[in-house]
C-alpha cells in the first residue's frame, strides 16, 4: 500500500512539472489585414490567448487560415514575451474582384459561359476574394466550351486591372479562332461496310458539306470523337459484326475547297476498322416449353435462321 502512495506522488510531482514547464500564449496579434477584421481571423483559429503553446495546432491554424481564400500571403510567426510565447499572423489580404468581364466572340456568348459554369457548380462573383486558383478553373471551363463548340484553334486570356486599393476587374479575353472543319474521313484496315453507310453513323465530326455545314456538324470536335467511334461501333453491330474493334483515329491537316469553293485547311479523319467475322442467326431451338406451345413461341420470335444477328 505504501509503495502505492509513492508511485501516486511520483507521478502527480512529474505531471506537475511537465505542466509547469509548458508554455501559454501569451498574446495573438493580427498584422496586415484591412477588409477581414481581426475577430474574423481568430474565428478561424484554434489556439487561444491564456492556453498552452501547442505547434500542432499552430500549424492546424495556418492551414484553417489559408483555406479561406481571404489570403494572397500567410505567415506566422512566434517570439518569446515575458509570459510566454507571442503569436504574430502576418496577412496579404487577396483583392477583391470589383467586376468580371467575358469579352467574347460571335459564336460563343457569356450565356454560354454562365451555363457551362452552372452545370459544372463553379462560380466567380463581384465583390468576392480574387483566388488565382478559382480563375484558373474558369479559364479551363471557357477553353473546354470552345473545343466542344468546334472552336479548337480558341484560345483564353485573363487580363487583371487594378480598379482601387486592394481592387481588382477581371477580364477573359476569348480568341475564338476559326472553325476547323472535317474535310475528309477515311476508314481503313478490314471496314468490310460501305464507306456511305459508316460515314451515316457520324453525329459529330461529319464531312464537310452542303447539309453537314447548315446543321453545324461539320466541325471538327475532338472532345465528340470517342462518341462518334462508338456510333460507328454499333453501326457495325446492326450488321452483324459483332466483334467489330475501332483503332485509334490519325489526325492529319488537308487542303479542301469549302463549299464556297474557298480553299481551307481542314483535317481529314483516318479510322482504322477491324470489322471481325459477320454472324448470322443459326438454328432456334426452343426448350422446356409447358405453358405455351413450341410452336407458338417460334411465331413471337422476330429473329429468323439466316438472318443478320445484331444486338
Amino acid at each position: 500500500m505504501r509503495k502505492a502512495v509513492v508511485l501516486l506522488i511520483i507521478l502527480v510531482l512529474t505531471g506537475g512539472s511537465f505542466l509547469f514547464g509548458q508554455e501559454i500564449v501569451e498574446k495573438i496579434e493580427i498584422i496586415g489585414n484591412e477588409r477581414v477584421t481581426e475577430e474574423t481571423i481568430l474565428y478561424y483559429l484554434s489556439s487561444r490567448e491564456g492556453d498552452y503553446y501547442n505547434e500542432d495546432l499552430i500549424r492546424r491554424d495556418f492551414k484553417v487560415l489559408w483555406s479561406t481564400g481571404f489570403f494572397a500571403n500567410l505567415r506566422i510567426e512566434e517570439e518569446q514575451g515575458t509570459r510566454g510565447k507571442i503569436i504574430k499572423v502576418i496577412v496579404e489580404e487577396n483583392p477583391i474582384i470589383k467586376d468580371i468581364i467575358f469579352k467574347t466572340g460571335k459564336k460563343l456568348k457569356e450565356n454560354d459561359i454562365i451555363d457551362k459554369l452552372k452545370e459544372h457548380d463553379e462560380y466567380i462573383l463581384p465583390y468576392s476574394y480574387y483566388s488565382p486558383f478559382k480563375v484558373e478553373r474558369i479559364k479551363a471551363r471557357i477553353e473546354e466550351l470552345l473545343r466542344e463548340k468546334g472552336l479548337t484553334q480558341g484560345k483564353v486570356d485573363i487580363a487583371l486591372k487594378k480598379t482601387g486599393k486592394n481592387e481588382l476587374e477581371v477580364v477573359f479575353n476569348i480568341d475564338e479562332g476559326p472553325k476547323i472543319r472535317v474535310g475528309e474521313v477515311v476508314f481503313v484496315g478490314r471496314p468490310k461496310l460501305p464507306q456511305s453507310v459508316l460515314l451515316s453513323a457520324l453525329k459529330e465530326n461529319k464531312k464537310h458539306g452542303l447539309i453537314s455545314w447548315i446543321r453545324g456538324k461539320d466541325t471538327f470536335k475532338p472532345d465528340k470523337l470517342s462518341e462518334d467511334l462508338q456510333n460507328i461501333k454499333k453501326k457495325l453491330q446492326e450488321y452483324g459484326y459483332m466483334e467489330a474493334t475501332i483503332g485509334e483515329p490519325r489526325v492529319e491537316d488537308v487542303v479542301k475547297r469549302s463549299i464556297f469553293f474557298k480553299k481551307q485547311v481542314m483535317k481529314k479523319l483516318i479510322i482504322p476498322i477491324d470489322a471481325g467475322y459477320r454472324y448470322r442467326v443459326g438454328e432456334i431451338k426452343i426448350e422446356g416449353a409447358k405453358v405455351f406451345s413450341a410452336a407458338g413461341l417460334r411465331k413471337m420470335i422476330k429473329l429468323k435462321p439466316g438472318q443478320l444477328y445484331n444486338t
